[in-house]
């Protein structure tokens, strides 16, 4: 396997595992939103004007501001840090790359045609690995944050089961 087969394939790896990452967060947003629906069913029952201001009735209140503050900061996660889509960073603005879509898309075709034509393995190298870096670097946020949603997650369930049983005691 030559050097721009590598590259290439290694990019076409990095491009599935972003793939992937993105999967799991709609997953994490599917669970988020049968967990708002739990919670939305479970407030029903609850009613702070019908309580006496017990410690349960004000542990079941902090529950519930917890769950939506935690619910809340995984939809920020999830959309704004691992969904939105992303541009490059680390590009010349002044240089022209057959890799990056922004480079295609804001010139003419003509020139991207010309690039093709006078490319050589050397610049194609030099191309994949610059793509190669700008995606690792999108893919490890996108697992950073993928991460973090996963924990909350797992906090809000959590949050969730305490707050239907206070609840229910009342």
């Amino acid at each position: 396997m030559n050097k721009t087969d590598y590259l290439a394939l290694s990019l076409n790896n990095i491009q599935e595992l972003i793939k992937f990452t993105d999967q799991k967060i709609s997953a994490v947003l599917i669970v988020c939103g049968i967990e708002i629906t739990i919670f939305v069913e479970i407030s029903k029952e609850f009613s702070l004007s019908r309580l006496a201001l017990t410690s349960l009735s004000i542990i079941c209140l902090l529950s519930a501001i917890l769950f939506i503050i935690v619910v809340l900061a995984i939809l920020f996660l999830c959309i704004f840090k691992v969904l939105k889509p992303r541009f490059a960073k680390h590009y010349n603005h002044k240089s022209y790359s057959m890799f990056y879509f922004e480079h295609i898309a804001l010139n003419s075709k003509r020139k991207f045609k010309k690039a093709a034509k006078e490319s050589n393995e050397n610049s194609q190298i030099t191309e994949l690995c610059d793509q190669l870096y700008e995606i690792s670097k999108i893919l490890h946020k996108k697992n950073i944050y993928c991460a973090s949603a996963m924990n909350l997650l797992f906090c809000s369930i959590v949050i969730i089961f305490i707050y239907s049983f206070l609840v229910y005691r009342l």
